[in-house]
């Protein structure tokens, strides 16, 4: 059984939440802004693929999969609409964000979503793992961020291999042909519009010039601290033949429980309010 987390988001206060960093705060909410297409394009694959699994357990693992990213979802889009009280232009950078991915999702089909998926979930576990193992990376943060992201973070550790069993099992000839150029082509969308949300995040901030935002940003995640930095090589391991997520060192201690609740999928993801609340069957 996934473990339910009931934590109060009551929502920022602060322009700067991460310790009044202007480049560490806007380096983060850059992620959130893509997030809610992001999960939604992975629920779309999962939901498809759901329906032609025969597995009980793994079915079991797709139902819990969309449950969590649903609330990822639901959460990162009411962050978003807090943002943009915080003075950046949050909700139309969301929707082109949105308009991006959806234009990719329409020439795809349900093998290259599955296999786009399981590429970004390694990618996505191996940031969730260097914040939880990191202290620098939240440090300074208000609670109330703090506690939204790690809690994002186990959940992405905990399903990380969900989509990559999904294509395996569904796409058995051809699988890493398959898994490895829908990797490069997720990267490359993923970090396209990573940059794109922190070049038009930075042209906001009135507090300092954009260029030194985004050096800012830049170092934070490729200096010392390194979000990216620090994860280049096992990002290139999913390359290799033979790969499996659950030998990345990304484990988390309640991964199993993906696979022990009900196989019924979830709700459809949405807005909510401030609450980070997800209660697995």
């Amino acid at each position: 059984m996934t473990t339910p987390r009931d934590t109060d988001f009551t929502g920022p206060q602060s322009r700067f939440w991460h310790g009044g960093h202007i480049a560490r705060t806007v380096a983060l909410d850059a992620f959130s802004l893509m997030f809610p297409a992001a999960e939604a394009f992975m629920i779309r694959g999962a939901r498809t693929a759901h329906e032609r699994i025969e597995d009980p357990a793994l079915r079991r693992a797709i139902a819990g999969f969309v449950r969590q990213e649903t609330a990822h979802a639901r959460l990162h889009s009411a962050y978003n609409h807090a943002m943009e009280g915080r003075g950046f232009d949050a909700l139309g950078q969301e929707a082109r964000n949105g308009e991006t991915i959806a234009a990719f999702d329409k020439h795809i089909g349900t093998r290259r979503r599955v296999a786009a998926s399981a590429g970004l979930e390694h990618f996505t576990a191996l940031i969730a793992k260097r914040m939880l193992e990191d202290e620098r990376v939240l440090a300074g943060a208000e609670p109330h961020y703090r506690d939204l992201w790690l809690w994002h973070a186990r959940e992405e550790i905990e399903h990380k291999a969900v989509a990559f069993d999904v294509h395996a099992a569904l796409f058995p000839r051809g699988a890493w042909l398959s898994r490895t150029r829908a990797m490069v082509t997720a990267l490359l969308l993923l970090l396209t519009l990573y940059w794109w949300n922190v070049w038009r995040l930075a042209g906001d901030v009135t507090e300092q010039s954009r260029w030194r935002t985004v050096a800012g940003v830049a170092w934070f995640v490729l200096g010392p601290v390194g979000l990216f930095r620090s994860i280049a090589w096992p990002t290139l391991a999913y390359f290799r033949p033979g790969f499996h997520p659950d030998g990345s060192g990304a484990r988390g201690g309640e991964a199993t429980h993906l696979g022990s609740g009900e196989d019924r999928l979830g709700e459809r993801p949405g807005a909510g309010g401030f609450q980070i609340g997800h209660r697995a069957a």
